[in-house]
């Protein structure tokens, strides 16, 4: 699905908030700016935007193959961990190549640290491991010795949950459907110890999702939450029941977060100044950063903070 650019249509996706809290400046330059294809610098960050970091590139190609495989098994085809590797490998690659159509929009500094990238097979050994593991763990092995037709699987950019003006990311990755109860099954390639109090909320979002795509097709059905993450270098499971309140509070928690997505991007509109948009909270932010050569944290954060301080101080 395509989302609107009418300035009334508001947008909300885990991506989006994680960007802001994490750093202002960069979802100002990759949400908060209009993009005008006569514009060359708008062009530009436009397309650093797209630019993702090796390590996400990783990332989203462990997710993709996965959820290839489980569609791979659902029409039928057999699957083996060699294909599952070899399909990582692809993926990888074709991101790769993507980031070498966008690597001119950087500077020459950046293009030399490409060249200083590890070597393939070390990026694949690492990584693949993790594809390998997940196929011992459920519901991935119910899926190859029972019924594979019991598993959906989402898009989660085509089916978003449209509520008045309001176009929210919060399909779970998967369908698990057993008897009477569909389970919602979200995939995190890289999770944290233990989840926020604010990411159960962002949970909850998919119980939303359920009741405007599922519910009217099954309405004896009763949803759950089942979230698999990699922790500690192993898979782990977290079913997240439904919670009237915690369902009420994920709801609010979506109007504040479009609330503060609105504001940073009208504040920003109003002076047309970036340096008064805040830095990243920390380095590793700066790290994976589309924008971090257009940026005077990446070189000192503390100092460029510091500097920010002052300057605002001043106005």
């Amino acid at each position: 699905m395509l989302v609107s650019s009418d300035e009334n249509v508001h947008v909300w996706s885990t991506s989006r908030i994680n960007l802001l809290l994490s750093c202002p400046r960069a979802w100002i330059l990759k949400y908060g700016r209009h993009f005008h294809k006569s514009d060359r610098i708008d062009h530009v960050f436009e397309s650093r935007a797209k630019w993702v970091s090796e390590w996400y590139q990783c990332l989203q190609s462990i997710r993709q193959v996965i959820l290839d495989g489980i569609r791979s098994l659902i029409n039928g085809e057999e699957l083996s961990v060699v294909k599952l590797s070899k399909n990582f490998e692809r993926e990888v690659r074709f991101l790769k190549r993507r980031n070498e159509r966008l690597v001119h929009f950087f500077p020459k500094e950046y293009r030399n640290l490409q060249k200083k990238k590890q070597p393939f097979n070390i990026v694949n050994e690492r990584f693949e491991t993790r594809i390998k593991d997940l196929w011992k763990l459920e519901p991935f092995y119910s899926l190859i010795k029972q019924s594979p037709h019991s598993f959906q699987v989402i898009d989660r950019i085509e089916n978003p949950t449209i509520r008045d003006n309001h176009v929210i990311y919060n399909a779970p990755d998967f369908v698990w459907t057993t008897k009477n109860q569909d389970i919602l099954v979200r995939i995190i390639v890289q999770g944290p110890q233990r989840f926020s109090s604010s990411k159960n909320l962002e949970f909850h979002l998919m119980y939303l999702w359920w009741r405007e795509h599922f519910m009217k097709q099954k309405p004896k059905h009763k949803p759950t939450i089942l979230v698999i993450y990699w922790d500690r270098y192993r898979w782990k499971r977290a079913y997240i029941d439904f919670d009237k309140q915690l369902y009420s509070m994920a709801k609010d928690l979506v109007w504040h977060d479009i609330t503060a997505m609105n504001e940073w991007r009208g504040y920003f509109r109003k002076y047309q100044d970036l340096k008064r948009i805040p830095y990243a909270k920390n380095e590793y932010s700066c790290d994976h950063c589309s924008f971090q050569f257009d940026c005077h944290g990446r070189i000192n954060l503390a100092e460029a903070k510091n500097n920010q301080m002052k300057m605002l101080q001043n106005l």
